[in-house]
């Protein structure tokens, strides 16, 4: 589907992006990926894993 509307809309099968416009959204995936992963990790091991384990619930 976006093909057909890039070809309709541009003559061109292949999206119209610069390459800075492309570098940037790789970019922000890339910070994105590493912050998503990072936050969650760092709250995790912020408990010592002894305490974790010996914990009685």
């Amino acid at each position: 589907m976006l093909t057909a509307f890039s070809l309709g809309m541009t003559g061109r099968a292949t999206p119209a992006v610069t390459p800075l416009l492309y570098v940037c959204v790789v970019g922000f995936a890339g910070v994105l990926a590493l912050v998503s992963g990072a936050v969650p990790g760092r709250a995790a091991l912020r408990v010592r894993a002894v305490t974790v384990a010996t914990a009685k619930e």
